[in-house]
């Protein structure tokens, strides 16, 4: 059984990676779409090499043509560093919606049954497109509109941040190719913006070592 995976090079779809490993011949997918640093892509690469998966695509998006999103190259202001209740300022409009319609036309090609994506219950409330009832609508699209009729597969959408470290723990990942920094500092995680927050509670709560070291 062949299977799209997203891999952005972060934890979620890292551990995702994992899980589709275990059932699928996997065909990992990432994306480059202007987002403010390249080291993501660079963990993408290296999660890929070190994993069993069959082939790896890098597609270019030109997201951050279209600005309204301080995760772009293009934003004049930096991710905030304190977390904010409501629409996350590192929300890229339509993103999911841009990239699944990519996938699925990768899945349909190459004759894949699935595609797996690494949303989780953290990102609920700051980005619309990582909710169940998201996925559940495009899934209808994807019957309806494709031939091989691939399901969008999240088995982490109802786990929190602790749990799919100790998940992925479970798996062996290696964390240490991972990357989760919105504001980087050279080759380390700046340790301060949301993403390193979480990042660092999640491992301390999962009783997980983080093998990253941080700038801070």
């Amino acid at each position: 059984m062949k299977s799209v995976v997203f891999l952005s090079g972060g934890i979620d779809s890292t551990v995702t990676l994992a899980i589709a490993l275990q059932t699928s011949e996997v065909h990992a997918i990432s994306f480059d779409y202007g987002q403010r640093h390249i080291r993501e892509i660079e963990s993408a690469i290296r999660v890929a090499e070190s994993g069993r998966i069959t082939s790896h695509q890098i597609l270019p998006v030109p997201l951050f043509r279209f600005g309204a999103s301080t995760l772009l190259k293009t934003s004049p202001q930096e991710p905030r560093t304190e977390a904010a209740s409501g629409l996350a300022d590192t929300y890229v409009p339509a993103r999911n919606t841009v990239m699944i319609a990519l996938a699925a036309a990768y899945a349909d090609s190459i004759g894949a049954s699935t595609i797996w994506v690494g949303a989780n219950a953290d990102d609920y409330e700051g980005y619309p497109d990582c909710r169940p009832q998201y996925f559940e609508a495009f899934n209808l699209t994807l019957e309806r509109g494709t031939v091989s009729k691939p399901t969008i597969q999240t088995p982490l959408v109802n786990l929190k941040k602790a749990e799919i470290v100790g998940l992925g723990d479970e798996y062996g990942v290696d964390f240490s190719n991972t990357w989760s920094c919105y504001n980087p500092k050279g080759d380390f995680h700046c340790g301060q913006c949301d993403s390193c927050r979480l990042r660092k509670s999640a491992f301390r709560d999962a009783g997980v070592t983080d093998p990253t070291l941080y700038a801070t």
